[in-house]
């Protein structure tokens, strides 16, 4: 058996794709993106600041990072490497974000949970869902 040299990461932070071809570690800011087979960086990706949390779209073509703390989330394409996106909540503020089954809209749920924001990477849009029902604990 062969082990791999040790990679740092952050808040143990280290999420492998759905369509297990990638490994994405969060260092502080920064998102790495490896292939899972060889290691190598393919992509090295820097955020606003420290990531809190990161999470692969259902396809593997998009990764979201996080960063709670200041009401943000980055959103980055692997297939388009200059593409980028930031969504901020502002002054409402936010405790989770997650993606749709389809891979192509974020779930954002604000502070208190008085609402999920619903944005569309593919038209632009968003859409609001007041006062959410059945909010797990940890805005799960």
């Amino acid at each position: 058996m062969n082990f791999s040299e040790v990679f740092k990461h952050t808040n143990q932070l280290c999420r492998v794709s759905p369509d297990g071809k990638y490994l994405a570690t969060c260092v502080q800011y920064r998102l790495v993106v490896r292939d899972v087979n060889t290691l190598q960086v393919l992509h090295l990706y820097t955020c606003l600041d420290q990531i809190q949390q990161v999470e692969w779209s259902s396809d593997s073509l998009f990764i979201l990072c996080a960063i709670y703390k200041r009401g943000l989330v980055q959103v980055w394409s692997l297939e388009q490497p200059d593409w980028h996106c930031k969504i901020d909540e502002g002054s409402a503020g936010l405790v989770s974000s997650r993606w749709s089954p389809d891979g192509r809209h974020i779930l954002n749920t604000t502070e208190f949970h008085l609402r999920v924001t619903v944005w569309s990477l593919c038209t632009k849009s968003v859409s609001y869902i007041k006062y959410p029902k059945a909010c797990q604990q940890g805005g799960r």
